[in-house]
C-alpha cells in the first residue's frame, strides 16, 4: 500500500475532474434522449386516445406575458358588433321556434297519410294542418324484368313450297355488358356498395341470397371489374379536369392490398390523391410505392401551383419551371403544437400568430377570389412578415428539445 508521500492528490484531482465532467455530457445526452422518448412517447398516446383535433386555445394572459422582445406582435382586428342592451333585446328578440333536428326532404316523400279527427261537428272549419314524419325502409331485394320477344313467321310467297320461310325476332335492348344478365341498376349498385359504402362481395352476396337469388362470389367479381373497366374513360376525363388546374394539393395515403404471392397476409400500397380547389374535383391514382418517380409521371404535363407537405419526393418537381411548389402551413403549426409542453411561451407566440391567420381565413372564406386575394395581401401578408422576422431571431434563444430541433436543426 503507497505511504501518503507517494499519492499524488493532484493527479487524483485531475482525474476525478475529468470523470465527472465525461458523466455531465453523458447525462446531457441520457436527458435528451429521455426527452425525445418522452415526446415521441406523448405523441403515440395522443395518436392511440387522445383528440385527433389540433385546435388552440390560448389561455388569457398578461399584456407582456407572451412577448419575447422581437418586434411588436402584429393583430388583426375584425369588426364585432356591438352588444344590445338587454331591455332592447327582449323587445326585439323574436319568439323562439321549436327547433327541428333535421328537414325531410319532399323528394323521398312517396306516401301521404290525411288523418280527420273521428268526428266534426256541423258547421266546423278547417284552419290549418299539423305535418309529422315517419321515415321508411325498404331492405335492397333483387328484382327482375322479364324480356319477351315474339318470333313472327314470314308469309310464304305464293308458289313457294315453305322450304325457304324465315323468322324475324326483335333484338334484344341495349346492354352495358354483352351476355350480361345484371342491369345498369345492379351493377351501379354493386359498384357503390364496394368502394364508397366498403361493403365486401361476400357480404352482398349473402344479403341477395337472403331474397332468394344466389349469385357466385365470382359472378359478382367479374361484373364488378368489367363495370370498372367500362367507368375507365370518365375517369381520364376526371384527371384531365384535375390536371388542367392552376392549383393543386397532393397527398398520398397507404392502403393495405391483398397479394396473391403473400398467402393470409397483404402488401402496403399507395393512394395518390390531387385536388383541384377552384374546381372542387379530386382523382386518386393507386402505386405499389410513394417514391419520387409518381408524382413526376402524374404531372409531366402540369403548369401551375402544387402544394404539398414536406415529403422529400416533391422537391425533384423543383427542377420543373412549370411547377410552383407551395408550403402547408397545417404541417408547419404541427411542430409548433407538438412544442407547447416543453416550450410553452415561444410555441404560444407562433400558435398565436396561426390563430390570426386562420381567423382571416374564416372571414374571407366565403368572398371571392379577387376579394380574398386583396384581403390576404392587406391583412395577412404583414403577420407573415412579422413572424418572419421573428423566426430569424428565435435561433439564437432555441433550446435543446426534442420537437424545436425540427424545426431549427442545431448544428
Amino acid at each position: 500500500m503507497p505511504s501518503a508521500d507517494t499519492i499524488d492528490y493532484k493527479e487524483l484531482y485531475e482525474q476525478s475532474r475529468k470523470e465527472n465532467i465525461l458523466l455531465r455530457e453523458e447525462f446531457k445526452q441520457l436527458r435528451l434522449v429521455n426527452e425525445q422518448l418522452l415526446h415521441r412517447l406523448e405523441q403515440l398516446l395522443k395518436l392511440s386516445f387522445g383528440s385527433k383535433s389540433e385546435r388552440y386555445l390560448g389561455k388569457e394572459q398578461s399584456p407582456g406575458q407572451l412577448r419575447l422582445g422581437l418586434i411588436e406582435e402584429a393583430t388583426v382586428e375584425i369588426t364585432v358588433p356591438a352588444p344590445v342592451p338587454a331591455e332592447k333585446a327582449k323587445q326585439v328578440q323574436p319568439v323562439q321556434q321549436k327547433k327541428k333536428h333535421f328537414v325531410i326532404p319532399e323528394h323521398i316523400v312517396d306516401e301521404i297519410q290525411k288523418i280527420h279527427p273521428d268526428v266534426i261537428p256541423e258547421g266546423s272549419k278547417c284552419t290549418g294542418s299539423e305535418i309529422s314524419y315517419r321515415l321508411k325502409c325498404s331492405p335492397a331485394r333483387l328484382t327482375a324484368k322479364k324480356i319477351i320477344r315474339y318470333k313472327y313467321l314470314l308469309p310464304t310467297p305464293a308458289g313457294d313450297p315453305g322450304l325457304t320461310s324465315k323468322i324475324i325476332i326483335a333484338p334484344l335492348p341495349d346492354e352495358v355488358i354483352r351476355n350480361c344478365m345484371a342491369d345498369a341498376s345492379l351493377l351501379a349498385t354493386l359498384i357503390i356498395e364496394k368502394y364508397c359504402d366498403h361493403l365486401p362481395v361476400y357480404r352482398q352476396m349473402t344479403r341477395f341470397e337472403r331474397t332468394g337469388i344466389k349469385l357466385a362470389h365470382s359472378t359478382l367479381l367479374d361484373w364488378i371489374a368489367k363495370t370498372c373497366t367500362l367507368l375507365n374513360p370518365l375517369y381520364e376525363k376526371l384527371k384531365q379536369e384535375v390536371l388542367q388546374s392552376n392549383y393543386l394539393m397532393m397527398d398520398e395515403t397507404t392502403m393495405k392490398v391483398m397479394d396473391k404471392s403473400k398467402k393470409g397476409t397483404t402488401h402496403r400500397g399507395y393512394f395518390w390523391a390531387a385536388q383541384a380547389p377552384p374546381a372542387k374535383l379530386v382523382f386518386f391514382d393507386y402505386q405499389p410505392g410513394r417514391n419520387q418517380e409518381v408524382p413526376q409521371e402524374l404531372l409531366s404535363n402540369y403548369k401551375g401551383y402544387l402544394q404539398i407537405d414536406g415529403y422529400s419526393c416533391y422537391e425533384t418537381l423543383a427542377a420543373n419551371k412549370d411547377i410552383t411548389l407551395l408550403c402547408c402551413m397545417a404541417h408547419a403549426r404541427r411542430y409548433f403544437l407538438e412544442s407547447e409542453k416543453n416550450d410553452p411561451k415561444r410555441a404560444a407566440y407562433a400558435l398565436n400568430i396561426f390563430g390570426q391567420l386562420y381567423d382571416i381565413e374564416r372571414e374571407i372564406k366565403d368572398n371571392t377570389t379577387q376579394e380574398r386575394k386583396e384581403a390576404r395581401q392587406e391583412l395577412s401578408k404583414p403577420i407573415w412578415a412579422h413572424f418572419g422576422n421573428g423566426l430569424k431571431k428565435m435561433p439564437g434563444c432555441r433550446m435543446r428539445k426534442a420537437p424545436f430541433t425540427k424545426l431549427f436543426p442545431i448544428p
